[in-house]
């Protein structure tokens, strides 16, 4: 087993990093979704946003686990 020595608080401004860099993705990708290039906004179903919203799920599980038990 391989194991890596860092410090709690780098690691937690990577987490955090990560954490906002997914949340501002998730934004952008479900905006692309819902705006055309001239920039309107079309309805759009909940099946869609939920699919982008997936793509970000494995990020956000991360963060709250590792941030969840030091509150």
């Amino acid at each position: 087993m391989i194991r890596l020595l860092v410090d709690e608080e780098s690691f937690d401004k990577t987490m955090t990093t990560r954490l906002i860099e997914s949340r501002a993705f998730l934004f952008k990708d479900l905006e692309q979704v819902k705006t055309d290039q001239r920039g309107f906004v079309f309805h759009h179903d909940y099946e869609t946003d939920v699919r982008e919203i997936r793509k970000h799920l494995d990020a956000f599980k991360l963060v709250i686990e590792y941030f969840g038990g030091k509150v």
